[in-house]
């Protein structure tokens, strides 16, 4: 996520983190830490914004971000950071969720803030600022997907409770003399994914479902 304002200074707020997917898999301890590092010579100042995803990965996705102070499902703290020249701070996610029927989507924005500063001159200052994707699985994974490719159209359908990750895919032409690299796609509980593959033959992939690897091959 790039954001960029016009302010009064000739700086660069940059900062950069550990991870920017956080996985709760079954099995594990329901926190997490990610670092924010501070990059500039500067102090950075880093607020969080922790939203749901609904309908995730899909046309109809929406974010609603959660701002009741009862909200204890997910708990990212702090959710305002002072980070000094070159520091390192840590967030850490907690999970509160229990008996889930199916994955739970959240994007925490991470994000340094801008503060009013005057001066004469106006010039661009740039802020990136990241959107952590959070996964909480269930505690019983259930992984049920399906792969069909017809000419250059490939379908995943995901009928489990848990996403599924398309990691590394290849297809070769009959005497596997050349190859090409194929998309890869986080598809979602309960979601139908359509991708474009980039020749009309048989494909091999890499799937990850909460940690595991699986290899599979389309004909």
């Amino acid at each position: 996520m790039l954001l960029v304002f016009l302010l009064p200074t000739d700086s660069f707020a940059r900062i950069s983190l550990s991870t920017v997917i956080v996985d709760f898999e079954p099995g594990k301890p329901p926190y997490r830490d990610v670092f924010v590092n501070n990059e500039s010579d500067e102090k950075a100042y880093v607020q969080i914004e922790i939203a749901e995803l609904r309908d995730p990965g899909t046309p109809e996705q929406t974010r609603h971000v959660i701002t009741s102070k009862s909200f204890k499902d997910l708990i990212v703290s702090p959710r305002k950071l002072v980070i000094p020249p070159r520091g390192r701070k840590r967030i850490r996610y907690i999970s509160q969720h229990k008996d889930l029927d199916k994955d739970k989507i959240y994007r925490v924005k991470v994000e340094p803030m801008v503060g009013n500063i005057k001066a004469e001159n106006i010039v661009v200052k740039i802020v990136i600022a990241y959107d952590t994707l959070v996964i909480v699985r269930p505690s019983v994974l259930k992984p049920d997907f399906s792969i069909k490719r017809k000419g250059k159209e490939i379908t995943v359908t995901n009928t489990g409770n848990t996403s599924v990750l398309l990691r590394k895919g290849e297809q070769c032409n009959a005497d596997k003399s050349a190859c090409e690299k194929t998309p890869g796609k986080r598809i979602h509980a309960g979601k139908i994914w359509v991708g474009q593959l980039p020749i009309d033959g048989p494909i091999d992939y890499t799937f990850s479902v909460g940690g595991k690897l699986m290899l599979q091959h389309v004909d």
